[in-house]
């Protein structure tokens, strides 16, 4: 998710007007789980996913008639039809891809004292970016269906929300809500029937760490394996001809030092995994 946002960032930066499609709800078997983010670039360079082939096509349409009106649209891609030769990517489910644009210098909430006055989409992009490096637990809240469809604000667990909902007097209850989906650290597509408004809570969570204790020749494939599979990974061991970035090109840290000491003093959470494939049993 940080590649995403880093490159949203680059684009805005850039003063370009990109649309970003998020998979808000799933029903049955889809190709992508819900949260899964795509930039479309109306010339082509897109970012991302949301499952590519007919269906991820209808979201481009979608998404390039919503940079040119700067009005956000949900499409629904239904892979439900009956499986033939011609059928196209039928996985059997259906999902709900949330479209919205993202203006470079375009507010992107109406707080109480006046229109105009919020966060920037940029702003609330580098608020994401900073807490995701800085492993604080963060989420982007933005209303999907209702009056106030496309307002955005990023909640903390511990300080106020930058921006707002535009929700009037339910908005805590819905940013309490957001922020109970936050330490269950799973995305929610939230529904209040009662206002006609549905809210989608994405969760940015850091990429997980695999530490590897140990730069041996298990090592290195593992090292590989998991770097493709988004993890931050970590390599330690006592041995600089082992611990080096020519063994490790694709770790994100390489350390040669005395293990036991290293890791007592490394970081360590609930998204830290670790392997120990030391080169003895009294390592």
């Amino acid at each position: 998710m940080e590649n995403i946002y880093a490159k949203l960032a680059e684009f805005v930066a850039e003063g370009q007007t990109v649309a970003v499609a998020t998979i808000v709800d799933v029903k049955g078997s889809v190709p992508r789980e819900v949260g899964a983010k795509m930039i479309i670039h109306p010339f082509g360079q897109h970012v991302g996913t949301v499952g590519g082939g007919c269906g991820e096509a209808d979201v481009i349409r979608a998404a390039l008639d919503v940079i040119q009106t700067g009005v956000p649209t949900t499409v629904r891609v239904d892979l439900t039809e009956d499986i033939s030769m011609q059928a196209l990517g039928v996985c059997g489910g259906i999902m709900d891809v949330f479209v919205t644009s993202s203006a470079p210098a375009a507010p992107r909430t109406v707080p109480p004292d006046g229109p105009g006055s919020g966060p920037t989409r940029g702003e609330l992009v580098e608020a994401l970016r900073t807490s995701i490096l800085a492993r604080q637990p963060v989420a982007l809240v933005t209303v999907v269906s209702g009056p106030a469809t496309g307002r955005e604000a990023v909640v903390w667990l511990d300080q106020p929300p930058l921006g707002g909902l535009g929700l009037g007097d339910w908005e805590a209850q819905v940013i309490a809500d957001a922020q109970a989906v936050l330490r269950g650290r799973q995305h929610r597509l939230l529904r209040y029937p009662a206002q006609g408004t549905s809210v989608f809570v994405e969760v940015q969570r850091r990429a997980p760490e695999l530490i590897i204790v140990g730069a041996g020749h298990i090592a290195v494939p593992l090292a590989q394996m998991a770097s493709l599979c988004d993890f931050a990974v970590t390599v330690l061991d006592d041995r600089p001809s082992f611990a080096n970035r020519e063994r490790f090109p694709t770790a994100q840290k390489v350390i040669a030092a005395p293990l036991r000491k290293t890791v007592a003093a490394l970081p360590m959470d609930s998204d830290t995994f670790i392997v120990l494939v030391t080169r003895g049993h009294s390592h």
